[in-house]
């Protein structure tokens, strides 16, 4: 699974995609059967090993006892004899017991291996012991150096992460009160929209009620109306129909009075007969036209009041919608300016917070910058003079050692092992952080700064993991730019290239521990051509202890007291000086141009003094303080604190969702914390993968005869 995770899926279409499979699952089971072989060479060969300044140096001695020869420290003590033997009779038992019974025992027997390992491992790591003859103040330098390098990368740590906390949380500050503002525009936008739409329908059912209302108010009038027209008619034609009715009976009572009297006078009668027909149709005459008359009269009242009805009804209906669209339109305004309000009121919260995260951020950044210019005076600052006594102390003890071991074996050495052995000896480790540290990529929490960029050196770690492997990565894939897995092994890498230069190397030297200060010049930070200066510093000290190695070197106590004065001058110079310069108040150019040119060089050489004199007993107090037993367990997991102590680092970053405050107490704190975690990782990297690992190699590389 480790192997699968540690190719992204675009590598899946490459030709060779199989093949590297297959060779990470190949190495990955290297490492763990190397480790379970060591562990078994351990308990059946040599017996307890301790490592002493970087080198297993437990020598099996003749015990020739009652005729018998053995071997001392074997097989330790009867109860690690009496436990691998029940380790190797579980093993052996395995083939015959069913699955969950094969399960058990496998769970049992790895977890007695493990046991075992860290029972045979940790007092070798752990041991205060030393031998006479080795550099004790080389261990203090180491740790005194790691401690120094841990305690500037916190600060560089919290350079960077401080300002990319304040950044992002203003940004996301700025980008939660944008949207919160947004929404709240939208909420009173839609609330003002849906109040008008409220407004707009309640008023138009008001018109329409007052429409229908009026309308059905004219119907009735108009109806009213017409029936009274209609009852009017009706009554004059009726009172019509009487009269003429009348005047007829009165016609035939007048000729039935007249035919009755004849024969009186026909002519009398016909007169008058004419006389009362003349009057009764002038009657008639008259009762019509005034009914008429009547008529027209009553239709004409009528109609006059259905218009004034009408009218009255008209202006009323004009006159309520007129006040319903006075009373929509102020409603309308009224919302309108509410909405407007809302908004601009919300704009300006919206400005009002803005402008404060952008003060707060720029105050923060002029703090931090101020601070900045004040504590680093040059854009160099991050390149503390640590890294090159690790240059020192490495080059110091692959001179030396290589050179005792030369006069050993007569002036015959075989190069190619050293170069086997240097290279067996660090790349395991090496691949087991790259793969650990690929392959948990994904699993870390996500804090203010998880982003792309991790996510982006985990993939260029996938693709350019060979450079790592092969010491190269230094200038590949551009030397322009930090490395593209692991940046901080570029000293691994620079180291290597020297060590091959030399063509020299130890079996017993430890090797050293550096960690990158970022941000800075790679082509001139990391580059093997500006370290090589440190190097032979180094080289040449341990030329000057071989040649006085067995002779006791007495320096005069004038000339001690002016070497310890100059070298601490000197460090301090080389450590402290731009401290004093400001880019408002710099200093001088051509000290700043000697410094740059000069410090690398003269901080090695304070070093050096400080190696020499402390390991030709010169040193005082300061070499009885560096050759202190303390310092050896700590020494001797320097390698696995210098791959691992970064991630740690990097995790708490990529998991820490809480601002950091940058003062005194965060420093110290932030620098216990990452010094108790990653010397405690270091340690379990040590005793589980390191440690086996360096006895295989011993036991791969090993010149004595195998009788022994």
């Amino acid at each position: 699974m480790v192997s699968a995770t540690l190719f992204s899926p675009s590598w899946k279409k490459l030709p060779g995609f199989r093949m590297y499979m297959k060779a990470s699952r190949f190495l990955l089971g290297l490492f763990l059967a190397l480790m379970v072989a060591g562990t078994f060479y351990d308990l059946n060969v040599f017996g307890r090993w301790y490592i002493q300044d970087g080198e297993i140096a437990s020598s099996p001695k003749p015990n020739v006892e009652n005729g018998t020869a053995t071997t001392e420290g074997a097989l330790g003590d009867e109860k690690e004899s009496t436990g691998g033997i029940e380790l190797e009779g579980a093993v052996n038992d395995i083939s015959g017991r069913n699955v969950v019974n094969r399960r058990a025992e496998r769970g049992r027997s790895s977890k007695a291996l493990l046991a075992f390992s860290l029972a045979t491992n940790a007092p070798a790591v752990l041991s205060l012991k030393r031998p006479e003859s080795s550099m004790g103040a080389l261990d203090g330098i180491r740790v005194l150096s790691m401690i120094w390098i841990i305690w500037h990368h916190v600060k560089v740590m919290l350079e960077f992460t401080l300002e990319e906390h304040i950044s992002t949380k203003c940004d996301r500050k700025e980008e939660h009160i944008s949207t919160k503002c947004d929404r709240k525009e939208e909420r009173i936008s839609t609330k003002c929209d849906r109040k008008e739409e409220r407004i707009s329908t309640k008023c138009d059912r008001k018109e329409e009620r007052i429409s229908t209302k009026c309308d059905r108010k004219e119907e009735r009038i108009s109806t009213k109306c017409d029936r009274k027209e209609e009852r009017i008619s009706t009554k004059c034609d009726r009172k019509e129909e009487r009269s003429v009715r009348n005047v007829t009976e009165k016609r035939n009572v007048s000729v039935r009075n007249v035919t009755g009297k004849r024969n009186v006078s026909v002519r009398n009668v016909t007169e008058k007969r004419n006389v009362s027909v003349r009057n009764v149709t002038e009657k008639r005459n008259r009762s019509v036209r005034n009914v008429t008359e009547k008529r027209n009269v009553s239709v004409r009242n009528v109609t006059e009041k259905r218009n004034v009805s009408v009218r009255n009804v008209t202006e009323k209906r004009h006159r309520s919608v007129r006040n319903v669209t006075e009373k929509r339109n102020v409603s309308v305004r009224n919302v309108t300016e509410k909405r407007n309000t809302s908004v601009r009121n919300v704009t300006e919260k919206r400005n009002i917070s803005v402008r404060n995260v952008t003060e707060k951020r720029n105050i923060s950044e002029i703090f931090y910058r101020k601070k900045y210019e004040k504590d680093h005076a040059s854009p160099q600052h991050r390149r503390t003079p640590c890294v090159d006594s690790f240059f020192v102390l490495s080059a110091l003890l692959v001179t030396y050692l290589t050179l005792c071991k030369i006069r050993s074996n007569g002036g015959r050495i075989r190069w190619w092992r050293f170069y086997l052995n240097r290279y067996l000896r660090l790349t395991p480790v090496y691949a087991f952080c790259i793969i650990m540290y690929v392959s948990f990529s994904h699993w870390l929490g996500r804090g203010y700064l998880k982003n792309r960029s991790y996510d982006y050196e985990a993939s260029r770690c996938r693709q350019y993991v060979w450079s790592n492997l092969l010491y190269v990565n230094n200038c590949i894939p551009d030397p322009f730019v930090l490395s593209a897995c692991l940046g901080w092994t570029w000293y691994l890498a620079d180291d290597m290239q020297m060590f091959v230069v030399t063509l020299s190397s130890s079996t017993s030297c430890r090797d050293p521990t550096i960690i990158i200060s970022p941000g800075v010049e790679y082509l001139i930070y990391s580059n093997v051509l500006t370290r090589i200066q440190s190097y032979m510093v180094g080289v040449f000290c341990g030329y000057i202890l071989y040649k006085y190695k067995g002779h006791p070197v007495k320096i005069p106590k004038a000339w001690n007291t002016v070497g310890w004065s100059l070298s601490i001058t000197v460090a301090f110079i080389c450590v402290f000086a731009l401290g004093f310069s400001s880019y408002e108040n710099p200093l001088p150019a051509w000290f700043v141009r000697l410094w740059h040119g000069c410090h690398r060089f003269l901080f090695s050489c304070t070093v050096g003094w400080i190696a020499f004199a402390c390991v030709t007993g010169n040193g005082g107090p300061i070499g009885k303080f560096l050759s202190w037993e303390v310092w050896l367990p700590l020494s001797r997991v320097s390698y696995c604190v210098y791959l691992f102590h970064p991630v740690v680092m990097l995790h708490y970053v990529l998991t820490s969702n809480d601002q950091l405050h940058w003062n005194t107490y965060t420093s110290v704190y932030m620098f216990l914390s990452f010094f108790v975690a990653t010397y405690t990782v270091s340690l379990a990297v040590s005793l589980l993968v390191e440690v086996p690992l360096l006895k295989m190699t011993k036991l791969l590389l090993d010149q004595r005869p195998r009788t022994q």
